[in-house]
């Protein structure tokens, strides 16, 4: 074979495998189109469940309702993977669970407060979810073992301010007189037992004293937020629902993080909704919103959910035969969630029936995963939803906006703001800035806004720029208004201030909130 003959043949097998290469390529991309859009379909049916693992805080093991992706990821050896997992005897190592606990022994973590140099912080405001309480509903064929109630000094652990938790608490009871509403209502978990009332645990304001003391190592000690020269407690606003899991929740937050706490100084006041909707902070006519309750009368995507849905249907049977009821005398799953995890939190053992059919662990992950499946999906695929979201949290997103153009225009305006709600407060919240995992919001979550200034010499412009932070994670460049446009991982004012006096409403079809709202 002569050179001229060898080129040649190189030459056709290159073509060859060329031509081998881009028809793989394009049946790998028309596969994936087509599973990507099946699964789209079935997700939002509840039909399919890609994934088969029961998550765990220190392994994983297989389990018969599986976890929602976009996609499956093969597995070559499911034999070698298997014998590399730790299995999950114990329900309070499961994930989800630990994760929705938010157990008081882990410490508190988070990117608050962290900026470039050139950035300074100016103004925060910080939604939290009330701490643990006690189950809020009840599952029929089912009573719950007793749980601890009572915040006493065993709880303090070895911080000395928390130490002074009760005594201060004692001094200031009765003194609320800022805000009547709460003039006789107990500062503190002080019941032996809850007995019901979803009352706020031990635990619970536990969470929160640590929530507000790690923030106040943030902002007191670690940036120049607060004037100096100014009381601390003057230069912080306060709301709270009208719920004793709320306020008390609010008073252990508040507790932890100033440095020295005066209740009769605070200013805090409450808010009758539980979106803390003020028509005079929001500079709206009113907070009552028609068009949000028609959309929600609308709404029927659970329903259809749970009906398209076989292992919702296996998951109820084996439930309803465990509390020995009917599966129509089941509620729903976020109810028997509620129920159950409360007991897990403080890590009761799981039930068992008098014929010693006993809930297990795969049995628990399988609930979670079928409620982050439902709610995941309710996110991505209800418009219905997703509309009733945005004008629920309208008016607090607005009236935030008249407080950060305060700080803008050089107005006098509150440093540190704290709306302590729950996690109706804090769905539709993540759900409005598009940065909902589909998760239930776990006790004693926090979400974050920071404000910063911002100089860029030689020019002496002062701009504004955003920060968001979920339960300490910065999620910044997953904002809806940010994606794509962040500098210095930080967020423009101006996107912000455009989305919510126009760009919000305006992907709806309308120009006000009262225009929306008929």
């Amino acid at each position: 074979m002569n050179l001229k003959e060898m080129h040649k043949r190189v030459k056709h097998l290159f073509i060859v495998i060329l031509v081998f290469a881009v028809l793989g390529s394009l049946y790998t991309y028309l596969k994936l189109s087509a599973d990507k859009n099946e699964t789209k379909e079935a997700f939002i049916l509840g039909l399919k469940y890609p994934g088969d693992e029961v998550d765990s805080v220190e392994g994983k093991e297989n389990s018969h309702v599986h976890e929602m992706k976009e996609t499956r990821k093969p597995v070559k050896n499911p034999h070698e993977l298997k014998e590399t997992k730790k299995p999950v005897k114990n329900p309070h190592e499961l994930k989800r669970v630990v994760e929705y606990c938010n157990p008081s022994h882990l410490p508190v973590t988070g990117s608050e407060g962290q900026s470039p140099a050139e950035f300074k912080l100016v103004q925060v405001h910080v939604f939290i979810r009330h701490g643990e309480r006690a189950p809020m509903h009840s599952i029929k064929g089912y009573k719950p073992p007793p749980i601890r109630c009572m915040f006493d000094h065993t709880l303090a652990g070895n911080n000395k301010k928390f130490h002074e938790f009760l005594p201060t608490m004692n001094k200031y009871y009765g003194t609320q007189t800022k805000a009547k509403r709460f003039q006789n209502w107990s500062l503190f978990p002080e019941r032996p037992l809850c007995d019901g009332g979803s009352l706020l645990t031990g635990v619970g304001a536990l969470q929160h004293l640590k929530n507000g003391y790690f923030l106040s190592q943030k902002y007191l000690n670690q940036s120049t937020l607060f004037d100096q020269n100014k009381s601390i407690i003057t230069q912080v606003y306060v709301r709270t629902t009208e719920y004793s899991r709320t306020y008390q929740s609010m008073i252990a937050f508040m507790y932890g993080f100033l440095p020295e706490f005066d209740l009769t100084l605070l200013n805090f006041e409450p808010s009758d909704n539980l979106r803390f909707c003020s028509a005079q902070k929001a500079k709206i006519a009113v907070c009552t919103c028609k068009a949000k309750d028609r959309l929600k009368a609308k709404d029927n995507f659970s329903r259809l959910f749970h009906t398209n849905n076989t292992e919702y249907g296996n998951i109820e049977a084996e439930l309803a035969e465990i509390f020995k009821v009917r599966p129509s005398q089941l509620p729903k799953i976020g109810v028997i969630l509620d129920v159950l995890m409360t007991q897990l939190c403080h890590r009761h053992p799981l039930h068992c029936n008098d014929e010693n059919k006993c809930l297990s662990v795969p049995l628990i992950d399988a609930l979670w995963k079928l409620q982050n499946a439902e709610t995941t999906a309710k996110a991505r695929y209800d418009e219905n939803y997703r509309k009733s979201c945005r004008l629920e949290m309208h008016p607090v997103l607005l009236e935030i906006a008249h407080r950060f153009s305060d700080v803008k225009q050089g107005k006098k305006t509150s440093k540190f703001v704290l709306y302590s709600g729950h996690d109706y407060t804090l769905t539709p919240l993540l759900h409005s800035l598009s940065i909902f995992d589909g998760k239930w919001p776990g006790f004693a979550s926090r979400v974050v806004i920071e404000l910063y200034s911002y100089i860029q010499y030689p020019n002496t412009k002062k701009n504004f720029y955003l920060k968001f932070l979920y339960n300490g994670k910065d999620l910044t460049k997953e904002v809806i208004f940010c994606r794509g446009k962040t500098f210095q991982g930080m967020c423009k004012l101006k996107f912000y201030l455009d989305f919510i006096f126009e760009e919000s409403l305006q992907e709806f079809g309308y120009t006000s909130y009262e225009e929306a709202c008929k």
